[in-house]
């Protein structure tokens, strides 16, 4: 048997099970959760768990990934450059999260403080990019995640 192909097939388990983990966890608790948001008057709580859904199968999929590591043989500096990446996938995915619940809110909100007037797309643009610069420099992204500069390049 090749070296390479027990780490692949443990690898693809793995992060097939996670995926498969996070689906599980959408159906039975995104359910739940959308259930009790029913009940409530606003429509704040079905706006944070519809952007909630969206990204839990991504995040039980960095997680696969991240334990899938463990079956290579990867150098302690490789693992760690990895683990950075996954990092900041991890809080890029959460911004897009904040920036999406944010709009959203705002287009479902913003209408009720200006009266009738609709919120423009430029208004829930720029929201949206603030959200992701100010998420950008969050742990995880900023230096790298503890990695200092230029600790990327070589020479």
């Amino acid at each position: 048997m090749e070296i390479w192909l027990r780490p692949l097939a443990w690898t693809a388990a793995i992060i097939a099970a996670a995926y498969f983990i996070g689906h599980l966890i959408n159906l039975m608790v995104g359910a739940r959760l959308a259930r009790l948001a029913a009940k409530t008057h606003g429509n704040w709580d079905d706006i944070l768990i519809s952007e909630l859904k969206k990204r839990i199968p991504f995040w039980s999929l960095l997680v696969g990934i991240y334990v899938s590591l463990g079956h290579w043989p990867l150098t302690a500096e490789s693992h760690e450059v990895a683990r950075k990446m996954l990092a900041a996938l991890g809080v890029a995915s959460v911004s897009f999260a904040l920036a999406g619940v944010t709009t959203r809110w705002i287009a479902a909100y913003g209408t009720r403080s200006a009266g009738a007037i609709p919120v423009s797309g430029l208004t829930q643009n720029l929201v949206r990019f603030v959200i992701l610069i100010l998420g950008a420099p969050g742990p995880g992204v900023a230096g790298g995640a503890g990695c200092p500069p230029g600790c990327f390049r070589k020479g």
